[in-house]
């Protein structure tokens, strides 16, 4: 915990709120189980980070306080208005 806290002082790591992106959830989940299906993001007063896939998101649920690492910009990821049909 004091790892996260001097990471936070020292603006390495950033502390936000975690929400869920909504859109991206269907009636039927399961059948959607890849990694990258669930997104959510933590949103900042400079900047938003977009989490995608649940291994990024850890256990964060809707409205947690979490901390985060901004990584390197060769390794961000940018939402997409492609839909994936699973019929």
């Amino acid at each position: 915990m004091s790892t996260l806290v001097a990471g936070v002082k020292a603006g390495q790591l950033h502390q936000g709120h975690f929400n869920i992106t909504t859109s991206w959830f269907v009636t039927n989940a399961s059948a959607h189980a890849s990694a990258d299906f669930f997104q959510g993001n933590v949103s900042f007063p400079a900047f938003t980070v977009l989490l995608v896939g649940r291994e990024n998101m850890n256990r964060a649920v809707q409205g947690d306080v979490v901390v985060v690492e901004v990584f390197n910009e060769r390794e961000w990821k940018a939402p997409t208005d492609e839909v994936i049909d699973h019929f």
